[in-house]
């Protein structure tokens, strides 16, 4: 009776040894590890940041992204970023400088912005290194003529260099706004997204992202420049823009005339 309880004892004291996980050396090793790779400033003055995994901790990983505040330490939920894909442990994401649906409108070349990454498994989270980066805006554009600034020129006549008054852009669904000129006309522009140092292209139609719709009047002459043609933005500070436009086309009554602008908006 005695050799079977002490087979049985044994038995189960081989079970409760194998059964038993060995513990981790450290905390941090439940946790997975994520390492931030780079944060980059594109031409068009967004930011890509790229991080990767370097261990998916004691559990499976569950949701990577990053985080991205102008305070020193951005916390997980500030502008956060949740990404879906990840290739071979890296991954990334953009944040771009026309934005809505993040707590911040765009930057501002003026301030200092911090990117993080995360990373969750089953046990919790971890943060990975921070990027700092200022001056963030895009590349500034190089029209293909050189005008004079506070310039019309419709292609019906000569040309006019006394704008009196630029509106500043109203955001609705599009970027609105009016340059007057008090002897050579009125120019409406709507923009399909917030004016930045970029190459725009007409649309006769509504706008769309890099889009501008551009019409006209001057007295009883009206008219919507073709799609297809450039317009070069220019930030020369926050909120104010270079606006150049070199031989656009338009039509009416059967002829084409091109319209050459340049002004500074708003005024």
């Amino acid at each position: 009776m005695k050799k079977q309880l002490l087979f049985i004892l044994s038995l189960l004291l081989i079970s409760v040894i194998f059964s038993c996980r060995k513990a981790k050396k450290d905390m941090k090793d439940y946790y997975p590890t994520v390492n931030t790779v780079s944060a980059t400033i594109t031409e068009d003055g967004d930011v890509i940041v790229e991080a990767e995994i370097t261990s998916s901790g004691e559990k499976s990983l569950e949701h990577i992204g990053f985080c991205m505040d102008t305070v020193p330490v951005p916390k997980m939920l500030s502008n956060q970023v949740v990404v879906s894909t990840i290739n071979g442990g890296n991954f990334s994401a953009k944040y771009s400088n026309i934005n809505s649906t993040l707590s911040y409108n765009s930057f501002n070349p003026n301030k200092t912005y911090y990117f993080r990454s995360w990373a969750t498994n089953g046990n919790g989270y971890t943060y990975g290194n921070i990027i700092s980066l200022n001056n963030i805006k895009s590349t500034p554009v190089i029209p293909t003529c050189t005008l004079a600034p506070s310039y019309l020129n419709l292609g019906t006549g000569n040309g006019s260099s006394n704008y009196y008054t630029v509106t500043s852009p109203s955001q609705n669904s599009t970027w609105d706004f009016q340059a007057s000129s008090n002897s050579s006309g009125t120019l409406n522009f709507k923009f399909g997204s917030q004016p930045r140092n970029k190459v725009f292209t007409t649309t006769t139609g509504t706008p769309n992202l890099n889009q501008v719709n551009v019409s006209f009047y001057s007295g009883f002459i009206s008219g919507t420049l073709n799609s297809g043609t450039y317009v070069y933005v220019n930030e020369i500070s926050t909120g104010v823009y270079d606006i150049t436009i070199c031989q656009a086309p338009w039509l009416y009554n059967s002829t084409t005339f091109y319209l050459n602008t340049r002004f500074t908006c708003p005024t």
